[in-house]
């Protein structure tokens, strides 16, 4: 395995949409946030539950590093990029999902993945998009024609996939579960994202209470996406610094013109991490340049902006700008902790927003 240093996650959510799309703005809601920073944090102010897990793989498993966890069924589903590994709920290797390789069922690399039910689906570089049952039985393959960036079910017989780089597509596809088949497509992405579109779409996902929200970076607008459209749930006004829209469409020669023009400027805004419960939304933003996370309490309207979070009791803090995204389930969140002396065991820890 490779080496790493702390990494963590939290999970994933929303932007976007546009065509043939039902919108309704009506119950968007803003929520504005005031500045109130504290440098550490503990975790058991964020998350009402804390469980450290240790992925346990044998010698003929060769597993990177994590770079998607999922938790389906008492099965914890871990990608590294190459493949996607089952464990048990206690960290036991249970089996190899997917085949890497260039045969008719293996693919090249997996850029992303998720499960539902009895099936895993993956998006590689090719670009496909292929289905395999939960036991790594091979069932379908379905050509993309563009980079994809994202998969993830939405209702209960379809998959959302999600453009990435710049595709002058559609951002949100929709296929069905069983065949794999495209139905219909949303949201025009708009030319000046064309140059910088890559920074976008990575696990910008998050399923709270049965819904699907989205959400991408540099958007401050989180949308509970349908199949045939979506509709805006919330707008945040970080301090009054939100990147204006008229930064965000002006013209750019390319994404480094883009972000040195960013990195100039005092904005606040969404990076890659969202998670919701009914009393919590916890966040990651960019501030002036400085990576924190926001937690804003649902019910009393309050949040804190905070730097660092100790895990557990004794240990180092750790700073927020080392968690990002990459891994998420509905129910549970993933930080990973780092690996063991003999690189055979991973160091996960799973939690529960309050």
């Amino acid at each position: 395995m490779k080496r790493l240093f702390y990494i963590a996650i939290i999970t994933f959510l929303a932007v976007g949409c546009h065509n043939h799309t039902t919108r309704n703005d009506d119950q968007l809601k803003t929520i504005r946030l005031k500045e109130n920073i504290q440098d550490t944090i503990n975790a058991d102010k964020v998350f009402r539950s804390i469980n450290y897990i240790t992925l346990v793989t044998p010698d003929s498993v060769l597993m990177g590093y994590p770079a998607k966890i999922i938790k389906d069924r008492n099965r914890i589903f871990v990608s590294d990029g190459s493949k996607v590994f089952v464990f048990d709920k206690g960290g036991k290797y249970v089996m190899s999902v997917s085949r890497e390789g260039r045969g008719p069922s293996e693919h090249q690399s997996v850029r992303d993945f998720s499960v539902d039910g009895d099936n895993v689906y993956i998006i590689d570089s090719t670009p496909c998009l292929f289905k395999y049952s939960i036991d790594g039985v091979f069932l379908d393959k379905q050509p993309l024609g563009s980079f994809a960036a994202t998969v993830q079910p939405i209702d209960e017989d379809k998959l959302v996939v999600t453009s990435a780089y710049q595709n002058k597509e559609d951002k949100f596809r929709m296929f069905r579960e069983v065949t794999l088949k495209e139905t219909s497509s949303y949201f025009p992405v708009n030319e000046a994202e064309m140059k910088y579109r890559q920074l976008l779409n990575q696990n910008n996902f998050f399923v709270y209470d049965g819904s699907l929200l989205y959400h991408e970076r540099w958007n401050n607008y989180v949308y509970l996406l349908k199949t045939n459209g979506y509709k805006i749930i919330y707008h945040f006004d970080f301090f009054g610094r939100n990147i204006p829209e008229d930064f965000l469409h002006a013209k750019y020669s390319d994404v480094v013109d883009f972000s040195m023009k960013l990195r100039d400027k005092s904005y606040c805004y969404l990076l890659n991490d969202y998670a919701e419960s009914d009393n919590s939304i916890l966040m990651s933003i960019s501030d002036c340049g400085k990576c924190r996370m926001c937690l804003y309490d649902k019910k009393v309207g309050t949040s804190i902006q905070f730097n660092y979070i100790i895990l557990r009791p004794g240990s180092s803090a750790v700073s927020v700008g080392t968690i990002p995204a990459n891994f998420y389930s509905e129910d549970s969140m993933f930080f990973t902790l780092g690996e063991d002396e003999d690189d055979a065991k991973v160091q996960i820890c799973e939690v529960r927003l309050k």
